[in-house]
């Protein structure tokens, strides 16, 4: 009887440890880059949403992707002083910023998303 509490009290706690908090906000970005999670929050897609954090073309960049409730929206790049840089995807597909192809970015880290 006690082995079974003990493993059911340890599968518990390693469900509720491992579980990734939905809508968690990372604090590190610039101030302008917050402001704007915030607001992009009650606006995105009610799933699939994220603000990831780059390196491209020499510069730190936010791609603020609103998710997967209409398919011809495009994710909407930022610079670190919130200047919109150009929209990735949508309905042309595109996949340039700045004169420089997207896919040779280098994620740095994930600010905000809904799973």
């Amino acid at each position: 009887m006690k082995f079974g509490i003990f493993i059911g009290s340890t599968v518990a706690f390693l469900a509720l440890a491992c579980t990734k908090p939905n809508n968690e906000t990372k604090t590190d970005a610039p101030t302008c880059i917050q402001e704007k999670i915030k607001s992009f929050q009650g606006q995105s897609c009610t799933r699939g949403a994220y603000v990831y954090e780059y390196k491209h073309n020499g510069q730190t960049v936010f791609v603020f992707n609103p998710g997967y409730c209409q398919t011809d929206i495009g994710a909407t790049v930022y610079s670190a002083d919130c200047e919109i840089l150009g929209q990735l995807g949508g309905v042309t597909g595109n996949t340039v910023i700045e004169g420089a192809d997207f896919s040779n970015a280098v994620k740095v880290s994930s600010h905000w998303q809904k799973i």
